[in-house]
């Protein structure tokens, strides 16, 4: 693979692609701040005042650049790339432009993203930390039945993760056990797991000692270079851990929304779930975008069971809960 088609944020050492800390540091930067709120033009101008370097190694920004940075699928890793963006964060970029394309009357068509499953980058896999996939068995044949597996369930023409088999109506029924549990039990809602926070005075730090340097006319550009992606850094890992309110209040009104309901609702998923992990003994450790998470137990997951969907085993009377996020 040539050098010049490597994403921003990658580059090749031994043959692999590794992260390039500045620059990925820079890409993460640019997501967090859209999600935030920010426009695609806001971001270039800011991108190009502090000198940050583009995909062509030229300190200068455009709007369909950063735009082009926050379609890139590859930010979430692959057996290839490793990952950079989290799904959850991903996810909610995604979200945020398709909304602004719809409300300029400008939706593109479906897209393989668009046309995926509202599941994809949601549900991950407690033993080895790979997403959940699509598998359909015995396709186009008497007996052809979906389930979802783990990504690593077949490598190399192998079986290589046993973690076990999901059918849909078990990934509904588990998130809908959770609502349940947290629509009778409000104040859960607020048990948020306490985060570090960074000090907004590291920043300022960072800010008063690269203007110092543009204005010494002695200055060292490799110093303005550090400058600079320690700043990002600083204001990334400050965004990342700011928004747990935020977050909450969301839940919160999307819960006022929808309630306590019967049937599965895809835009009510999309909206409260970060991720949803499975573990191998029928845990489905259910983590809503605020950090709290349910685990809910699916019982009959066994192969070969006769009930789903409506008679899903997964009870709503057999909670695991804690506030501490699970790591995939």
């Amino acid at each position: 693979m040539a050098q010049r088609h490597i994403p921003l944020g990658y580059r090749i050492q031994n043959g692999n692609a590794v992260i390039e800390p500045v620059s990925a540091t820079a890409i993460q930067i640019i997501f967090t701040d859209y999600r935030k709120g920010k426009s695609t033009y806001q971001i270039a101008k800011e991108l190009t005042e502090q000198g940050v370097l583009n995909a062509n190694h030229e300190p200068k920004w455009h709007h369909g650049g950063v735009g082009r940075v926050l379609e890139n699928r590859k930010y979430l890793g692959d057996d290839f790339y490793p990952t950079i963006i989290e799904a959850e964060l991903f996810d909610a970029v995604q979200e945020r432009r398709n909304m602004q394309r719809k409300d300029l009357g400008r939706l593109i068509h479906p897209n393989s993203f668009a046309e995926q499953t509202v599941f994809s980058g949601k549900v991950y896999c407690g033993v080895c930390g790979k997403p959940y996939r699509k598998y359909i068995e015995h396709c186009n044949q008497p007996g052809e039945k979906t389930r979802w597996r783990c990504k690593q369930y077949i490598k190399n023409h192998a079986v290589h993760c046993r973690n076990i088999p999901l059918l849909e109506e078990e990934i509904q029924a588990a998130f809908l056990s959770a609502v349940d549990f947290l629509v009778s039990h409000p104040d859960f809602i607020d048990k948020v797991p306490k985060e570090k926070r960074e000090p907004a005075w590291q920043v300022l730090k960072l800010e008063r000692e690269i203007q110092r340097c543009n204005d010494s006319e002695e200055y060292q550009a490799e110093e303005i270079i550090r400058l600079i992606y320690e700043r990002a850094k600083a204001q990334y890992q400050s965004a990342v851990v700011h928004d747990s309110f935020y977050q909450t209040e969301k839940l919160k009104a999307a819960l006022k929304e929808y309630g306590s309901i019967e049937e599965f609702q895809p835009d009510f998923y999309q909206k409260a779930i970060k991720k949803m992990v499975v573990q191998e003994d029928g845990i489905l450790q259910v983590i809503f975008i605020n950090g709290v998470s349910l685990g809910i137990q699916a019982a009959d997951y066994q192969e070969g069971r006769k009930n789903h969907g409506k008679n899903c085993s997964c009870s709503k009377e057999k909670y695991r809960g804690h506030t501490s996020e699970t790591r995939v």
